[in-house]
């Protein structure tokens, strides 16, 4: 199977793009954009098998028990968010990302682990401390979410009840996504994975163009 995939990167690549610019389209397009929001749950859950069929080391006891962690410390922490407006400030889940436990989508612990995943693959390939791969890892998470939070309200995924995002949502975002790329390092989690980077840029780029076209032409 990896044979095949590796064989058949460039070609997946080429759909991958192409699936996220007709996805940026289909946003932009008033007559088709509610059914582009009913379909980003499943495009997300689509991305994150891409990246695990990529993940070039065997899924050991130790990388399932972690990811696993993972998935549900970021949606409880969601839930309190969202039930206690206190975590990331006071926001509520709109029906852009699917199904809901206690108001806060499923999806979003899958979210949390994706972007902890490609982050730490990217950075891993670097030749510098583990402490500093933990910290430019959780920066380029930040900096994805300073794009994402732009994007989000317009997409029906979540909005915030103040005008602007809280700063303490972002402390509180880069705090557990420095919490979550310690347990991969402490973990020694391998993320030898050829299209990780190549997703983290496709899904900043795809969030990125809908940034600029929400607030050009809204």
């Amino acid at each position: 199977m990896m044979e095949f995939l590796m064989k058949q990167e460039r070609l997946i690549t080429r759909m991958l793009v192409l699936f996220y610019i007709i996805g940026a389209i289909g946003f932009m397009i008033p007559a088709f954009s509610s059914v582009f929001y009913q379909l980003t749950p499943l495009a997300l859950l689509i991305t994150f098998i891409f990246v695990l069929l990529y993940h070039e080391k065997t899924f050991n006891t130790k990388t399932i028990l972690v990811f696993i962690f993972i998935y549900f410390i970021g949606l409880l922490i969601e839930i309190m968010g969202v039930k206690t407006g206190v975590i990331f400030g006071s926001y509520s889940y709109g029906s852009g990302l699917g199904i809901k436990l206690w108001e806060t989508p499923l999806i979003i612990g899958i979210n949390w682990l994706l972007l902890t995943y490609t982050t730490h693959s990217i950075v891993n390939k670097w030749k510098i401390t583990p402490l500093f791969r933990i910290f430019a890892a959780s920066s380029m998470m930040l900096i994805y979410d300073l794009i994402l939070e732009q994007a989000a309200p317009y997409m029906d995924m979540w909005s915030f009840s103040a005008l602007e995002v809280p700063l303490k949502n972002y402390i509180v975002w880069f705090l557990l996504a420095f919490f979550f790329h310690t347990l991969f390092t402490f973990f020694k989690i391998d993320t030898t994975n050829k299209m990780a980077s190549k997703i983290f840029i496709m899904q900043f780029l795809f969030f990125a163009v809908l940034t600029l076209y929400f607030k050009i032409a809204i």
